[in-house]
């Protein structure tokens, strides 16, 4: 594997290069927090699950598809899949997630809560059932 140059504050994996696209798994193993961030800054519409994937999706580059993310793409570009606009919008939230992540407290936003349920997500080794939200706090 080679080295590359990484900034300090970025999603790295500590300068070692991955010749294949991460997986949402990988995501929730390496950055559980930063998911259970992006859980409470959609306010529980993401699950554990598909925060990861979304996360992964910021990694690798790609745009990532859910209602959240073109409801906020219409509102920019008329446009819900606006493939370039889904990417910037998926860089936001992860940044968002990051910046807020002291207030997320409350009502559909308790850190300590959606930590729980990626720790539990963590846990099983084919993850949580599709029917569990992120919507119960």
């Amino acid at each position: 594997m080679s080295e590359v140059k990484t900034k300090s504050r970025d999603l790295s994996l500590r300068g070692v290069k991955i010749d294949r696209p991460m997986t949402g798994r990988e995501a929730l193993q390496r950055w559980p927090r930063i998911v259970a961030h992006m859980i409470c800054e959609s306010l529980g519409y993401f699950t554990p699950k598909s925060a990861s994937n979304a996360l992964a999706s910021y990694k690798n580059g790609e745009d990532y598809g859910c209602e959240w993310y073109s409801s906020m793409s219409y509102q920019r570009t008329k446009n819900y899949f606006n493939v370039a606009e889904l990417i910037k919008i998926n860089k936001d939230v992860v940044k968002w997630s990051f910046l807020n992540r002291r207030r997320h407290t409350g009502y559909m936003a308790d850190y300590a809560t959606a930590l729980a349920l990626v720790r539990k997500e963590l846990e099983t080794k084919d993850g949580l059932p599709p029917s569990v939200l992120a919507s119960w706090f």
